[in-house]
């Protein structure tokens, strides 16, 4: 009876031994399932993140490139503008040129025709002054009207004050034609290209063209200009804008000396000094 309940037991045993068998060997089947899958999705995980550190790094050097483009753009656009600006600069100076030049034509015709005639004026002025002279000798005590008509134009007067008054002439209109070729220096505002040219007659048609704010006046005295040249070679340049430059600083060197002048001694004299020399094979001014 003992032996028969024994071996019950023992039965029984095992099959609880072959069902925890199973179950272990389900466990284990599930946990290589589970250690598969963690792995497939650590494997992801990772395949992820290498996409994604790839995706930044792309998108870096996206931005990299984007500001690169960019800047490039804003130096491409302050270039352009540059290059507006300047094409503006030249067109307007080309049309001051021209403005200039065109005017100084126009003043020099008709001056042209009064001081190529002035001499002939002279000429004629000076025959008919010595006919009177000769009637003067010849008739010393003319008539009653003819008196009459003498005291009335003051001839003796009139015999002095021609000659001079036509020297007058000759110097206005002698200042005119110089005024001309300065205007037609300065009008070189109107040459666009680089050319060979002699930098003092640029500075002399632009002192010519600022004489009237060298002369003196009630409130400041003359300024005085002191020119010191040198041998200067012709110098390759922007001759209209170079010209630009000279009646910038010469016009600031007045306002400067204008102010300074109002503070100082009367009796100081205001000066300007315009030096040039070559310095090591080129030219320069100062």
């Amino acid at each position: 009876m003992q032996h028969h309940h024994d071996e019950q037991r023992l039965q029984a045993l095992e099959k609880a031994n072959r069902i925890l068998q199973k179950r272990l060997q389900r466990a284990e089947a599930n946990l290589t399932d589970l250690e598969e899958t963690n792995d497939r999705k650590e494997a992801l995980l990772k395949k992820v993140i290498a996409n994604l550190q790839e995706s930044e790094r792309t998108v870096e050097e996206k931005n990299c490139e984007l500001q690169q483009n960019a800047q490039d753009l804003e130096c491409t656009i302050a270039e352009l503008k540059r290059t507006q600006a300047h094409l503006i600069q030249s067109e307007r100076m080309s049309s001051l040129g021209q403005l200039v030049a065109g005017i100084a034509h126009e003043i020099n015709n008709p001056v042209s025709f009064i001081y190529g005639n002035l001499s002939h004026t002279r000429a004629y002025m000076n025959d008919l002054m010595q006919i009177v002279r000769s009637y003067q000798q010849r008739c010393p005590v003319p008539d009653a009207a003819l008196a009459e008509e003498l005291e009335a134009i003051d001839l003796d007067f009139l015999m002095v004050d021609l000659p001079q008054m036509l020297s007058s002439m000759e110097v206005g209109a002698e200042r005119i034609q110089e005024i001309i070729l300065s205007l037609r220096t300065f009008s070189r505002l109107g040459e666009a290209g680089v050319k060979r040219v002699d930098l003092h007659e640029g500075l002399n048609s632009t002192l010519m063209l600022l004489e009237s704010r060298l002369r003196g006046t009630s409130r400041f005295p003359a300024i005085r200009v002191s020119q010191d040249y040198g041998q200067l070679p012709l110098v390759e340049c922007y001759a209209g804008l170079l010209n630009q430059v000279f009646i910038n600083i010469l016009s600031n060197a007045i306002d400067a000396l204008e102010a300074t002048t109002s503070k100082s001694n009367p009796n100081w004299t205001p000066t300007i000094t315009i030096r040039s020399e070559v310095f090591a094979h080129s030219s320069a001014t100062s």
